[in-house]
């Protein structure tokens, strides 16, 4: 049955995929099927998402193999060096779980190796840069370890035949995207990089739109998941090849911490807007805490009153994500080390209080929403 399973599937990615901004016009129609829907940032993707369900796969089936696809077709929306989140909805046990397979710093890392300076007195001469691009900017990758834990706990199809289509994408190719290509173009620290520049250039210039685009190389690294799960990533040549670049260039991963990474599952956190049910990873994820909060404080305004593209209505919805944000700036860290104050973020009773601070003549000023 397809509808077994309701899933919320988010991928987190390379720092290098977070400035890639493309825009692109929004439908404006509600999409709707009674039997399954498969939702990713690239349309090859979704089609082998829905080639599992067609092969009597579930919605996990599903959402394990357009994971991997991505890191064939758009790489900065999916890969198998990132991180991520996934809330899963067992319909049978009326359940929600949260996996977090958010990446955690290698042992061996710290502040001062990998700023250089003095922290927090030398703040300012601190090159925030290193924590976004680079070896150094790396945490243990947790995208194949929370795929394939999901796919262990909830998925129906066995592992090889739910990546099998993805391996042929990667080695059969792809044609380049719009997208894909203007991600690359858009970045000029993977040109500095030998393996992106081996993958993903041609004479200097980002692989053209529409050019067939081979990866033999992930399809084998794939084959290997395939037969023998997550320990052929994070054990062995993989992973040996992993902490060799890390050692040529100056990234702290380790066999070590490679092969000691777990994905967490959890209760999710949640609120109601305006009645609905809204589940969300809890901490460390901060997106989650952005969104929660942002509708508790919205519920407090009519927003009916105020034509859908009316500037009150962007300027609620802009000053109630500020708040958000603030929160999450000052709040969210590792829930091993910090004990997150959830509960208080998400109330309705400070979100209440958070509302009444909206001016609806004037932007809030920076130094109020700093953390």
């Amino acid at each position: 049955m397809l509808h077994r399973f309701l899933i919320v599937f988010v991928i987190s990615f390379n720092a290098w995929a977070q400035d890639s901004y493309i825009d692109y016009p929004s439908p404006y129609h509600p999409t709707i099927n009674q039997r399954g829907m498969v939702v990713s940032q690239n349309i090859d993707s979704s089609k082998i998402g829905i080639e599992i369900l067609n092969m009597g796969g579930n919605a996990i089936d599903a959402a394990v193999a357009v994971g991997f696809s991505l890191a064939v077709t758009l790489p900065r929306a999916g890969n198998l060096g990132g991180v991520g989140f996934m809330l899963v909805y067992l319909k049978q046990r009326n359940e929600i779980i949260a996996v977090d397979y958010l990446g955690s710093s290698p042992r061996n890392s710290n502040i001062q190796d990998l700023f250089g300076v003095t922290l927090p007195r030398n703040y300012e001469k601190a090159d925030r840069d290193i924590v976004r691009y680079g070896y150094k900017a790396s945490t243990i990758p947790g995208t194949v370890a929370g795929l394939i834990e999901a796919h262990t706990n909830f998925g129906r199809l066995p592992l090889s035949s739910v990546l099998k289509p993805v391996i042929e994408q990667a080695r059969n190719g792809i044609r380049v995207s719009y997208d894909l290509h203007m991600a690359l173009k858009s970045e000029p620290q993977l040109r500095r990089d030998k393996e992106s520049r081996k993958i993903f250039f041609r004479n200097g210039s980002a692989v053209a739109e529409n050019t067939i685009l081979k990866r033999e190389d992930l399809a084998q690294t794939m084959e290997k998941i395939a037969a023998e799960g997550k320990k052929a990533f994070y054990e062995g040549e993989v992973a040996q090849k992993i902490v060799d670049a890390m050692n040529n260039n100056g990234g702290f991963i380790s066999l070590e911490d490679l092969k000691n990474y777990k994905p967490r599952f959890s209760e999710p956190i949640r609120t109601a807007y305006r009645g609905h049910p809204i589940f969300a990873p809890r901490p460390p994820s901060g997106g989650a805490i952005v969104v929660l909060d942002a509708l508790n404080i919205l519920e407090n305004f009519d927003l009916g009153k105020y034509k859908s593209n009316s500037t009150v209505t962007y300027h609620l919805l802009g000053e109630a994500l500020r708040r958000g944000h603030m929160d999450r700036s000052r709040h969210i860290g590792d829930p091993s080390f910090y004990d997150v104050p959830v509960e208080k973020i998400i109330s309705k009773k400070r979100a209440r209080e958070l509302a009444k601070t909206i001016n609806f003549k004037s932007a809030s000023s920076y130094k109020s929403m700093s953390p």
